[in-house]
């Protein structure tokens, strides 16, 4: 996993408003662009932060140009402190980014989810019939 510098505390809850029983973090503060010499308002204070995430994804918000998953700014919001080495989502649904479902765990414990074990099995069992396939075309 790359290591990505924690963003600073007091600059993540002066931007940011984090939920930890929906696990949603919602913007402070409207927020506006200059076009000429019109202000357009890009998102309303109370709307949720982060994209909507790609299918078996993080939801990621973006701070000073640098994309975070959004369960480790969870993680810095409530405890304080950046985690190490990585953050767990113990339902295995990536997306509920309520505290309670997140646990710091080491690589190896967090491999050792039934719905990392099954994805790992599938990934395998994928590559095995594609490469079987390829074979039986290759030799017709």
């Amino acid at each position: 996993m790359r290591r990505i510098p924690p963003p600073d505390l007091e600059a993540l809850r002066a931007k940011f408003i984090y939920d930890p029983d929906t696990g949603e973090f919602r913007f402070r503060e409207d927020s506006y662009r200059r076009s000429g010499k019109r202000m357009i308002l890009l998102r309303r204070a109370g709307d949720l932060a982060g994209g909507k995430p790609v299918e078996g994804r993080y939801r990621v918000i973006t701070i000073d140009g640098v994309n975070y998953p959004a369960h480790r700014l969870a993680w810095l919001y409530v405890t304080g402190r950046w985690p190490h080495p990585e953050i767990d989502h113990i339902d295995g649904d990536r997306t509920n980014n309520r505290f309670a479902n997140l646990r710091e765990v080491t690589h190896s414990e967090n491999m050792r989810n039934p719905v990392t074990m099954a994805k790992i099995k599938a990934r395998a069992d994928a590559r095995r019939e594609a490469r079987e396939r390829a074979f039986l075309a290759a030799s017709e």
